[in-house]
């Protein structure tokens, strides 16, 4: 058990440091939904995790464009581009329609909730998922577990006990 947890640990963590690099995504489309897995999520770069995002489709806005499962990979966003998107976001959720769509949005060192008229996000931090698995790894290799006794060996040791007092 302490390898496979040692095992998750290390691939969460090259997920982590590719995620500096790279965004990742799939795009997972059902009949009028879509749900997509992200690597990172560069608008909330504290959000260095994995992002779950479900979309329903409003129906003002016509059928969905994404008729089959994909994966697409594109590098990081610089700095500035960064900065914009936050920016954006920023101002979006300081317009009057933010409220009237009954958007809701709660942050904390890296985890996210967002919810929205057509779509909610999940994202975790990926320290939240490494750090975790490591210290379970290193408690189930190293902690020697003690040697245990049968009922019999017990009911043997208090005797010995008992005569020897």
């Amino acid at each position: 058990m302490g390898c496979l947890a040692l095992v998750m640990a290390c691939v969460f963590m090259c997920l982590w440091i590719r995620g500096t690099f790279y965004f990742e995504r799939v795009v997972i489309p059902h009949r009028k939904t879509y749900s997509v897995f992200r690597s990172c999520n560069p608008v909330w770069p504290s959000c260095l995790g994995v992002t779950w995002a479900h979309h329903w489709n409003d129906p003002t806005a016509g059928p969905f464009k994404i008729l089959s499962t994909k994966w697409e990979t594109y590098p990081t966003y610089t700095e500035e581009r960064i900065r914009e998107l936050k920016l954006e976001h920023a101002l979006e959720k300081s317009s009057p329609t933010w409220a009237a769509e009954e958007n809701w949005e709660w942050e904390w060192h890296g985890f996210l909730v967002r919810t929205g008229r057509d779509y909610r996000i999940l994202a975790v931090p990926y320290w939240s998922l490494v750090w975790p698995l490591t210290l379970l790894a290193a408690y189930l290799i190293l902690w020697t577990p003690r040697k245990s006794y049968s009922p019999n060996q017990l009911v043997s040791t208090r005797e010995e006990i008992r005569d020897s007092g």
